[in-house]
């Protein structure tokens, strides 16, 4: 019967399971897989399996992958040539790894690690060359950031700086202040 021979294909194909998937999308058939294919591979795999994906040569494929691997082994990709990939592991990574992202070269990195460090932490970025950073910071940041941000040289940033501190009274905070320090 042509239904009960196409169910046991079925069940055979998942007992190989991840195995089978991980070798048709890292090219351990003739030839390499297409795209597309790798992707689709990315997509069904599950757990540890996934880790291979992360080498990917496409970055797409690392992207998928980045974003289902287990929180445990995502520091693997944390330098990742491509931007979006280190976007998904800024916003997926364990907190107590986050800190080693915050001076990544991309600013929408840094921008994604800014919005998951813990207020204190987030002193560190008030120098960061990035406007969007920098507010981050000025809407996060302990008092002590505030200060500091009173003085940047994009008056949004200092405007934000200035309203906070005046919202949580914080006395050494110089409020009112629109122009950086000369």
């Amino acid at each position: 019967d042509l239904g009960r021979e196409a169910v046991g294909r079925r069940r055979s194909g998942r007992a190989r399971g991840a195995r089978g998937l991980l070798a048709i999308a890292v090219g351990h058939r003739e030839g390499a897989p297409d795209l597309k294919v790798r992707m689709v591979v990315a997509e069904r795999l599950e757990g540890a399996a996934l880790v291979p994906m992360l080498s990917d040569p496409d970055y797409s494929v690392r992207l998928i992958a980045a974003r289902r691997v287990p929180l445990d082994v995502l520091p693997v990709a944390m330098n990742d040539p491509d931007p979006q990939v280190r976007r998904e592991v800024a916003r997926r990574i364990k907190p107590d790894v986050l800190p080693t992202m915050a001076f990544d070269v991309d600013p929408l990195v840094r921008r994604a690690v800014a919005t998951r460090l813990e207020p204190a932490q987030l002193a560190a970025l008030v120098g960061d060359e990035d406007l969007r950073v920098r507010y981050i910071v000025a809407e996060r940041g302990s008092p002590q950031a505030l200060v500091q941000l009173l003085d940047d040289p994009d008056p949004e940033v200092r405007r934000v700086a200035r309203e906070r501190g005046q919202s949580i009274d914080v006395c050494i905070l110089r409020t009112g202040k629109d122009e950086p320090a000369t």
